[in-house]
C-alpha cells in the first residue's frame, strides 16, 4: 500500500508527468533483462538493480516476450523425486542385524491386535469378500472347519493322543499345550479324493487313518511348519515304533 504522501504526490499532475517521463528515460537491455530473470534473480532485486519499480520491469519482461515463473499456491503439493535403488545383500544383512532381538524398538510388547475382537460388520464384510455375495444372507463356514468341528474328528485326535501318551513325539516332553499334526495336509486328502461334502469326509478312510496324525507340543509344531515334506519319514518311523510298543505291552497282559 502506498503511504499517504506518496498519494498526495501522485494527486498532483505534474508530478505525475515528470515521474512517467523518468520511467521511459530508463534504458533496458531487454536480452541482457530477460537473462537475468531466467537465471533466477526476482523481479524485486531486479527493480533494485534498475532503480525502478516493479512493474516497469514486468512491463519490460513481457516485451522481451520473457516466460513468466508461475508461484506455487500456498498448500500445493511440489512434485517429489523419487530415486529408485537396491539394496545390496550385505546392506540387507546390516539392517536386519540391527533390529535383531532387544535392538527391535517392538521386542517384549505385545501386539496391539492382541485380546481385540473383530466387530460383527468387519466379520460380515470378510464373508462378503470371500464368498463374493453382494448381500449378507449369513456366514457360511467352509469344509475344512465343518470336518475338525465334527464328533469323529474329535474322537480321532482323542485316539491318538492316547497311542502317543500325550506326549511330543519330537522333544519327548508332556505338556498340554498339544496338537496333532496331520503328516499328510487334511486339504490335500481333501482335493485328492474330491471331496466337497460332509458325508463324503465321513467315507473317506484317509482322513481318519490314525497313521497320518502325529501328538506334538506347540513349539514343535510351529518350528516344523512349511518344512512338512522334510518330516515326513521321520514322523512314519516314529508312529510305527509306537504302535510296535503298544502291541507288545498288550500282548504281555493279554498273557499275564
Amino acid at each position: 500500500m502506498r503511504g499517504e504522501k506518496t498519494i498526495e504526490l501522485w494527486k498532483n499532475p505534474e508530478y505525475r508527468k515528470n515521474m512517467c517521463e523518468k520511467h521511459t528515460q530508463i534504458h533496458f537491455d531487454l536480452n541482457k533483462l530477460k537473462l537475468q530473470y531466467e537465471y533466477g534473480i526476482s523481479p524485486e532485486q531486479l527493480s533494485k538493480y534498475y532503480n525502478c519499480c516493479k512493474s516497469v520491469i514486468f512491463s519490460r519482461l513481457k516485451k522481451a516476450n520473457t516466460k513468466m515463473r508461475v508461484r506455487p499456491q500456498k498448500g500445493a503439493f511440489r512434485k517429489k523425486v523419487i530415486v529408485t535403488w537396491k539394496m545390496s545383500d550385505e546392506g540387507k544383512e546390516k539392517l536386519r542385524l540391527s533390529k535383531l532381538g532387544s535392538k527391535n524398538p517392538m521386542f517384549g510388547k505385545p501386539s496391539w491386535l492382541r485380546g481385540k475382537k473383530a466387530t460383527l460388520q468387519h466379520r460380515i464384510n470378510l464373508s462378503l469378500s470371500h464368498t463374493g455375495k453382494e448381500v449378507f444372507d449369513g456366514f457360511v463356514s467352509t469344509l475344512m472347519q465343518n470336518i475338525r468341528r465334527s464328533g469323529k474328528y474329535f474322537h480321532w485326535r482323542l485316539n491318538i493322543y492316547d497311542r502317543d501318551n500325550r506326549t511330543c513325539m519330537m522333544c519327548n516332553t508332556k505338556t498340554n499345550k498339544i496338537v496333532v499334526h496331520h503328516i499328510t495336509k487334511l486339504s490335500t486328502i481333501v482335493k485328492k479324493n474330491n471331496i466337497d461334502t460332509l458325508e463324503k469326509a465321513y467315507e473317506c478312510k484317509d482322513i481318519w487313518d490314525s497313521h497320518n496324525g502325529i501328538t506334538l507340543c506347540k513349539i514343535c509344531h510351529d518350528k516344523i511348519e512349511k518344512k512338512e515334506e522334510k518330516y515326513k519319514n521321520k514322523f512314519k518311523e516314529i508312529i510305527g515304533g509306537n504302535i510296535m510298543i503298544k502291541t507288545k505291552i498288550n500282548n504281555l497282559g493279554d498273557n499275564n
